[in-house]
């Protein structure tokens, strides 16, 4: 049989009132050989209804149902179920514009040793008009390597992978703990993903990422689950992607405790030297790694502050983007 070259991965719960105009989105790419996989996780509000009007009918794809998983755990079993080479990433609340998957696959076919790109994105409200703040996003492999020793700055509703080189390193996970069961899926895999493969996000904005608003309390009480979920995903992660064996070390550094950090921050930069050829001493040079060294660095801690205020006042470095 011949499968279609990408697969849509569409994990949901409880999508509407935006899901039609997301399917809409997929439904007028200018990219047509693709299907989508859409895994419900236990909608109330009429979602499995809308999806039954579009999918085969109006996309073609497939619809799981019954079988409510965990967001991580949800995208797992959809690439384990695609049959395409490439699986892109979408939710129910977000619009691809029209030329974002044949922007992203022809990007992939001109590179072969890349195994994922992402792209820029408009941030917008629940009515599609443009929302205060934005996000720094790093675009270049170096840059996306820097950025991930703090934060997920890659961006995943707008990702494109190949499915073997996610397969390689283990898919998607879900490691949450009782206590604290938020779980970074995406930062632990691009962790683990650009740690064997390279990545890079086009400065193209071809999504329109709806941001909707919280509560202050509730915006606390993600934030404090997002800083637990990821210092557990550093933890675990830090031997292979930062070169830090011991696991105390890493929590101490990821939680601004390590008395005296630049000796691991050195550590840190000539490890990801394996990654992307870049030596230490020009890494040092460029502002991305300064930034995340900063905000791993505790402040009491003056002697790295002081080294990396030097690297500020030297001239900076940027890392080409192909």
């Amino acid at each position: 049989m011949s499968y279609p070259k990408v697969t849509w991965l569409l994990p949901i719960l409880n999508g509407m009132p935006y899901l039609p105009a997301a399917l809409e989105s997929l439904r007028t790419q200018t990219f047509t050989d693709a299907e989508i996989l859409v895994w419900d996780n236990g909608s109330t509000d009429g979602t499995l209804e809308v999806l039954d009007q579009w999918i085969p009918h109006r996309l073609p794809g497939r619809v799981y149902r019954d079988r409510p998983l965990s967001l991580g755990l949800s995208l797992r079993a959809m690439v384990e179920e695609a049959k395409s080479p490439l699986c892109a990433r979408m939710d129910a609340d977000d619009i691809s514009l029209p030329t974002r998957l044949e922007r992203q696959v022809a990007h992939l076919e001109a590179h072969p040793e890349m195994a994922a790109n992402a792209t820029d994105y408009f941030r917008v409200d629940e009515q599609l008009q443009p929302a205060l703040g934005y996000p720094w996003f790093p675009h270049s492999y170096t840059d996306i390597l820097h950025g991930l020793l703090f934060a997920c700055r890659y961006s995943h509703p707008s990702v494109l992978f190949r499915r073997q080189a996610v397969l390689d390193v283990g898919n998607f996970c879900d490691q949450g703990v009782p206590e604290a069961p938020y779980w970074p899926e995406d930062y632990d895999l691009w962790q683990r993903l650009f740690s064997y493969h390279k990545g890079v996000m086009l400065p193209d904005r071809l999504l329109l990422y709806r941001h909707q608003s919280q509560s202050l309390t509730q915006r606390e009480m993600r934030l404090q689950r997002n800083r637990e979920g990821r210092t557990r995903v550093f933890m675990a992660n830090a031997a292979v992607f930062a070169g830090i064996d011991e696991p105390q070390v890493a929590r101490q550094l990821y939680r601004r405790e390590l008395p005296k950090a630049l000796t691991v921050l050195h550590q840190i930069a000539s490890h990801l030297t394996r990654r992307d050829g870049v030596s230490a001493a020009q890494r040092w040079r460029m502002r991305s790694f300064q930034d995340s060294a900063s905000m791993l660095t505790a402040p009491s801690d003056l002697l790295t502050r002081a080294w990396i205020y030097t690297m500020r006042r030297l001239p900076a470095i940027k890392p080409d983007i192909p």
